[in-house]
């Protein structure tokens, strides 16, 4: 369908990779448009939750997406961008930003890939890092200084990610690191489940997650 696309006379100009990029952001901005919706769905029964979101680098200077997240409510929603490929273009966060006053944006899978001070400029809300980190900083004295570092030079949230031991989340606290994520608090399960599971005792479901 895209190569008949390529030879029709209003677009034979673009070649068939540039149009395979063109139909990929698209569908990305689509699907960036059906999770705030979704946010909102779960934030009308539970509005004291923060959803979070993931946003691909690739779309983050489209208008489009400039013109979906204008347009729909963003209270309680953060928006993740991953750092595995390289930190985004500052420019482009700075666009979003401007354009987006109450846009929050989180960086996400933080590893030491990146000095702290790269990270200032962003002005980044929050920072998840990423499981790779806690490893390394379990075994190497030098990385558990970088992350305890890191922790205090960033005052914003600092999440950790892939906890699965009371040890792990006992070491990350020495860090200076008070929120953690992970299958030792709880395996992901289908968001349908999830909202069930919080209607049916949302007491319970929240004394769970403070205790742990």
């Amino acid at each position: 369908a895209i190569e008949l696309l390529a030879r029709t006379n209003n677009i034979k100009s673009l070649d068939i990779p540039t149009l395979f990029s063109l139909v990929g952001r698209s569908a990305l901005v689509e699907w960036v448009g059906l999770q705030v919706k979704a946010a909102h769905n779960i934030l009308e029964d539970f509005p004291q939750l923060k959803v979070h979101i993931n946003l691909d680098k690739s779309i983050i200077n489209d208008v489009r997406l400039v013109q979906v997240l204008k347009s729909n409510n963003l209270d309680n929603i953060i928006f993740e961008i991953t750092q595995l490929q390289g930190l985004p273009e500052l420019d482009s966060i700075n666009e979003l930003r401007n354009n987006i006053p109450e846009i929050v944006i989180y960086l996400d899978d933080y590893d030491d890939s990146n000095s702290i001070e790269s990270l200032l400029p962003y002005k980044f809300d929050g920072i998840k890092t990423d499981v790779s980190f806690l490893a390394e900083a379990q075994t190497s004295y030098a990385k558990a200084m970088h992350y305890k570092s890191f922790c205090h030079t960033y005052r914003n949230p600092i999440i950790a990610e892939g906890i699965e031991t009371y040890s792990q989340m006992k070491f990350l606290k020495d860090l200076g690191v008070n929120i953690h994520q992970g299958f030792y608090f709880h395996e992901p399960e289908m968001l349908e489940d999830l909202i069930k599971r919080m209607k049916e005792d949302p007491a319970k479901f929240y004394l769970k997650s403070a205790t742990k």
